[in-house]
């Protein structure tokens, strides 16, 4: 049986992340700011804490306010929402 592998995409609408990639030459690499089961962490003190010795490096813009973000899934042509958060996304009719 072969194991499905997926890569998620994120585009931020903030300026930080695409200047730092676009100084970096190359994509930055991240999950989310939480333990498995549990709530994001929104605070960059409660996140090195939490977090202490596995993270490189924090930027620390303050608390992070607001909704998640929606994740989609597109595979084989068909699109799936796996959250619904902040933007809003219609899933148009799979073929």
């Amino acid at each position: 049986k072969t194991e499905k592998r997926e890569i998620g995409i994120r585009i931020p609408d903030h300026p930080v992340p695409p200047a730092l990639a676009r100084l970096l030459e190359r994509p930055i690499i991240n999950t989310t700011a939480r333990l498995s089961g549990e709530e994001p962490l929104t605070e960059p003190k409660q996140i090195e804490r939490v977090f202490k010795g596995k993270i490189d490096i924090i930027i620390d813009g303050g608390p992070l306010l607001g909704d998640p973000s929606t994740v989609l899934r597109i595979s084989e042509g068909r699109v799936e929402v796996l959250r619904q958060g902040k933007g809003h996304f219609t899933v148009p009719p799979n073929p």
